[in-house]
């Protein structure tokens, strides 16, 4: 089954979340280093930053889950520990 996500149609979108955190980030330190005035800002910009990273990784972690190998039964594949699980050989 084809994957959803490839690199050619998410890499666009994965670019501007990327420059969104960054351009919060430096709006961020600059904000830090305003007088005590614009902690409101400071406080917001903050909280924007912590979303745009969280939703950031969310994104990544499903995309490397959607491309994972396909062909893998989930009876081969131990899910709590994130790994694949040997199959003991019978003589």
């Amino acid at each position: 089954m084809a994957s959803p996500f490839t690199n050619f149609n998410i890499a666009p979108s994965l670019d501007v979340m990327a420059t969104c955190i960054q351009r919060t980030n430096e709006t961020y330190q600059r904000l830090l280093n305003q007088p005590e005035s614009s902690f409101e800002f400071c406080t917001e910009a903050g909280k924007s930053l912590r979303l745009l990273s969280r939703r950031y990784t969310q994104v990544l972690i499903a995309i490397v889950d959607s491309q994972s190998d396909s062909d893998l039964d989930d009876d081969d594949w131990d899910k709590e520990e994130g790994r694949l699980v040997e199959e003991e050989l019978e003589d």
